[in-house]
């Protein structure tokens, strides 16, 4: 058997001698295999150790992981949020804007039937011969159409919204009352008798059945007048252009416009109510047919203009102007 010299000090030695003879070898052996048990176990909890932090890294790794690729999720739904939000910014930015123009349009076109149109219509009727009758309380007047009978009238009085009208050739005298609604039978009348000419011409007593409001209408408004037995009324240069122009293509409106322009570049034309008035039917046909004119038809403190400079044409659904 192999041999192994064993070298202790002198405090060793008096240990070893102490040991039972025939139990040395033994108890050394016990000793030695302990130690080895000792190292072996030792060695075992170390990796085992070691083998739990792997574990508990590769946990933390994987929650890492985890939360990167949601990190990256949301990242990526935030961004495709804000573009979205961008772009229904935009959009919303362009419909407020949308919202402006049209508003502005109808102000306009608001602005323009009550100011070209009014007098062919209700409000403009009716304020004008209110405002009239304001100032001519206690005038008496005849039926013109039929002197023969001698009819009487008087403006009695103008307030709340009527104008009370009181016969006198009666020995009874008794009144009656012009309102807005009476100048709305008017207006509906006058549209259902109007084929587009400048005057529209109604038989003295079929404008409203009533002699002596039809005689107080006639004598408060400027535009209508007695002739012989029927009513005259003057319809105004804008209702007179809108009719003819109602039916008008682009094409043929783009066609007037341009000659309009070959007349004010050859020097004549010039400005005036009618020459404003055909201005006004003409941005509101085009209105009509879904262009903008704002670049060369303008309405400047209630007048309409329009530019001159150049000529126009439809390109890609649109009006530009272009140079010959």
């Amino acid at each position: 058997m192999p041999k192994r010299n064993l070298y202790l000090s002198d405090d060793d030695v008096e240990l070893w001698d102490e040991l039972p003879k025939g139990e040395r070898g033994r108890i050394l052996r016990d000793f030695l295999l302990e130690r080895k048990s000792k190292e072996i176990l030792s060695k075992s909890s170390e990796n085992m150790v070691i083998s739990q932090k792997e574990k508990n890294r590769n946990e933390l790794l994987e929650q890492i992981n985890s939360y990167t690729k949601d990190l990256q999720k949301y990242q990526k739904d935030l961004k495709e949020i804000e573009q979205k939000m961008s772009y229904h910014n935009m959009k919303k930015t362009q419909t407020q804007n949308a919202i402006l123009d049209v508003e502005d349009r109808i102000k306009s076109l608001q602005y323009e039937y009550n100011e070209n149109i009014g007098s062919l219509f209700l409000p403009g009727l009716w304020d004008e011969i209110y405002s009239a009758a304001k100032s001519r309380v206690g005038e008496v007047f005849n039926h013109p159409a039929h002197k023969e009978k001698m009819w009487a009238f008087r403006i009695k009085t103008v307030k709340n919204g009527k104008i009370e009208i009181e016969r006198l050739d009666k020995e009874e005298k008794y009144s009656s009352f012009i309102t807005r609604n009476t100048t709305n039978q008017v207006e509906q009348k006058l549209e259902d008798n109007w084929h587009g000419n400048t005057q529209i011409q109604i038989k003295s007593g079929a404008l409203l059945g009533d002699y002596g409001l039809e005689c107080s209408i006639v004598k408060l408004s400027e535009k209508m007048k007695y002739k012989n037995e029927s009513i005259l009324y003057e319809v105004p240069f804008f209702a007179q252009y809108s009719k003819k122009l109602s039916k008008s293509s682009i094409e043929e409106c783009i066609s007037m416009m341009n000659r309009e322009v070959e007349k004010i570049q050859n020097g004549g034309g010039g400005a005036g109510s009618a020459r404003g008035a055909f201005y006004a039917a003409l941005k509101d046909r085009f209105l009509a047919l879904g262009l903008d004119t704002s670049s060369f038809i303008t309405n400047k403190d209630g007048h309409m203009a329009m530019s001159f400079q150049k000529k126009i044409k439809l390109l890609d659904g649109k009006i530009i102007q272009f140079e010959e």
